[in-house]
């Protein structure tokens, strides 16, 4: 079942039409998180780094179009997933192993190793390019996610908006099977997606629903269709989001 019949359900208590639940747009809140961490003597930043979040069930072409993304407008891609697998293969890594299980049976990592990755990819990423877009890709997918973002960012952050690509099941559970091919991710088949299916409709889908609530912008993407067709539509989301 499609979770984006849980929006459905919710844009009907505002009165919104359901025929907009594939591309529905929220006023911008922008959105900054206090520096916290740094001590009174660290310089402010001369300006807020700008966020993107990238929600979606896995297989949904998350990591596809935030490649397009890169490619096209320059953004830079961030994935919790690929940070976390990079992770547990550092041998120094004295988090290596918990997150090769959490990964494997499809639950989240803690809040404060998910949050450490990002950190440091993100100073990584403004010191190659100052002025920054991070797509952080796969991110918040827990109450837990977005408060500890909001607590812990040592830097002020605007929050652009957030992009949610919907598929049903089905479809996700064949992309999997068919990247399982030739991904060599051990999360990759049938018993993890399903247990990576389950958190993401206990967990994910009540992140997306108060970011509706708090008025950030949300816009839900069909990712049923063809690549090119969900690229363009896409391009055009990511666009406004950056001039507004």
């Amino acid at each position: 079942m499609s979770f984006c019949l849980v929006l459905l359900l919710l844009l009907s208590l505002v009165n919104a039409s359901p025929s907009a639940a594939f591309a529905h747009q929220h006023p911008i809140r922008t959105t900054f998180f206090p520096l916290r961490g740094g001590g009174s003597n660290s310089p402010p930043s001369e300006a807020p780094s700008k966020v993107i979040f990238v929600l979606g069930g896995p297989g949904a072409g998350k990591g596809t179009q935030c490649a397009n993304l890169v490619q096209h407008l320059g953004l830079t891609h961030l994935s919790v997933g690929d940070l976390l697998r990079t992770e547990r293969c550092d041998p120094t890594s004295p988090d290596g192993e918990l997150i090769t299980s959490i990964i494997n049976n499809g639950q989240l990592v803690p809040v404060e190793i998910a949050i450490r990755l990002l950190k440091k990819a993100m100073e990584k990423g403004l010191e190659d390019k100052p002025d920054s877009v991070f797509l952080i890709d796969g991110f918040p997918r827990s109450f837990e996610n977005i408060d500890g973002w909001r607590a812990a960012m040592s830097t002020p952050v605007t929050l652009l908006g957030v992009l949610v690509f919907d598929c049903v099941i089905e479809t996700l559970t064949r992309r999997i099977l068919s990247r399982g091919l030739t991904s060599g991710r051990s999360d990759d088949n049938v018993s993890a997606a399903q247990k990576r299916f389950a958190t993401f409709h206990r967990q994910t889908v009540p992140v997306i629903e108060r970011l509706i609530t708090e008025g950030e912008h949300v816009v839900t993407i069909n990712a049923e269709g063809d690549i090119d067709d969900v690229w363009e539509e896409t391009r055009r989301v990511v666009e406004d989001m950056i001039k507004s």
